[in-house]
């Protein structure tokens, strides 16, 4: 029996902005701006992406250079906390947000609505999983909301070990191997983890899931349609990423999914909502 989600299906915004990746006057995406739009304008989910300082402290930030956002040729996991947060992480976006800094994760808890939900995709390897833990299990940090997913598989699987309680999420792309085979791409190991690619069974994948305790998968869109029906039909938590057709959201939402990240937060709980 899979974790449940309240308020399922989600409408998630992509990267806190919601539409920041295609709005130029949203607030630039994983900042605290975003988030708090997002969430002040009634969205009730939002996606951010974190990673480990050198120093050990959990940082919300996207790529795992900082060369797109924050016009800077580093690797954010060789920095310290102090260099992460002299980062500029709102000028590629336009002046108006110009001295946005990159938040830690235990500054973006507590703008979380309380019956709100915040997904959080752990970008680097296993590394991360202790500190993560301390924050999320510290009696100061605890969002009922919380959802975790990560493409590194070594990565989701310790931190269902460290945080039963929260749901886990293997996030996975996929890439047409034939006209009719699919390969399914994740990443394991240390560090940023090493590129994995295997075909996409969906016997195989699910029972990696089961054998990991984990509660289901974050699919990139491309999945193919007998995996992620049969894992609808095994009862486990399916969410999708990045949904912003209505077409698409419509029919993926009809066939039982837990959840769509998207862009357009608002347009699409508009549409689907239209009588």
């Amino acid at each position: 029996m899979r974790t449940p989600l309240h308020n399922a299906p989600l409408l998630i915004a992509h990267r806190g902005a919601g539409a920041g990746l295609t709005n130029p006057h949203s607030p630039p995406e994983n900042t605290l701006a975003a988030f708090k739009w997002a969430y002040g304008q009634g969205i009730c989910a939002c996606e951010c992406d974190v990673q480990l300082t050198r120093d050990g402290a959990v940082v919300v930030f996207h790529d795992f250079s900082a060369q797109r956002t924050a016009g800077a040729d580093l690797h954010i996991g060789r920095l310290t906390l102090d260099e992460v947060r002299a980062l500029d992480a709102g000028l590629w976006k336009g002046e108006a947000w110009a001295g946005c800094t990159v938040p830690t994760l235990e500054e973006l808890l507590p703008i979380v609505p309380t019956r709100a939900h915040l997904l959080i995709e752990l970008k680097p390897g296993p590394q991360i999983i202790p500190p993560l833990a301390a924050i999320l299990s510290s009696q100061n940090s605890i969002v009922p909301g919380l959802i975790l997913a990560s493409f590194n598989l070594d990565t989701i699987t310790e931190a269902k070990k460290h945080l039963p309680q929260i749901p886990c999420l293997w996030v996975l792309d996929f890439e047409r191997s034939s006209q009719t085979d699919w390969v399914a791409c994740y990443r394991q190991g240390g560090v940023q983890g090493a590129a994995i690619r295997r075909p996409a069974d969906p016997e195989q994948l699910l029972s990696v899931v089961k054998s990991a305790g984990l509660d289901g998968f974050d699919f990139g869109l491309s999945c193919p349609p007998t995996v992620w029906q049969r894992a609808i039909n095994e009862d486990m938590i399916v969410i999708f990423w990045t949904v912003n057709r209505l077409d698409i959201a419509q029919r993926l939402l009809r066939s039982g999914v837990a959840g769509l990240t998207t862009d357009h937060p608002f347009a699409l709980h508009t549409l689907l909502l239209a009588p």
